[in-house]
């Protein structure tokens, strides 16, 4: 990616961002885009296996609609890497990224709820708001 620059949009797939988007097939019939409507997607890698078991695992049980994708491929404003996930909003925009292929149920949902919550995962960011409510 190239440096921050205030005049010029990059996609990325950092957490705050939209979900960058991109073509899917040769066909170009199906778009990133249009996975992003009306349920959380866990979007992962393309050798992201464990992380796909996971959300899988969490659909059964998430409170929220949520479906799980896997990109057949990566393009240049994809960092999560191959075997990564990010939790993408609705309204596409990215809540939650892993870029390490240990992918599992119990984190997912710990980030879907800290997600939902409208919270952050970040222990520092969580112990100060816990300090300053007592």
């Amino acid at each position: 990616m190239p440096p921050h620059d205030s005049e010029r949009y990059w996609p990325t797939d950092r957490p705050g961002a939209r979900f960058p988007y991109f073509w899917l097939d040769v066909a170009q019939e199906h778009t990133t885009i249009d996975w992003f409507d009306t349920a959380f997607v866990l979007v992962c890698g393309p050798d992201a296996d464990l992380w796909e078991e996971a959300g899988r695992a969490v659909v059964e049980t998430a409170t929220v609609p949520l479906q799980v994708k896997r990109l057949p491929h990566l393009l240049g404003p994809v960092s999560m890497g191959r075997t990564g996930a990010a939790l993408v909003r609705p309204d596409g925009h990215v809540a939650w990224r892993a870029r390490h292929a240990d992918g599992d149920a119990a984190t997912l949902r710990r980030a879907m709820d800290c997600v939902l919550a409208g919270g952050t995962l970040a222990p520092a960011h969580s112990a100060s708001l816990l300090e300053r409510q007592s």
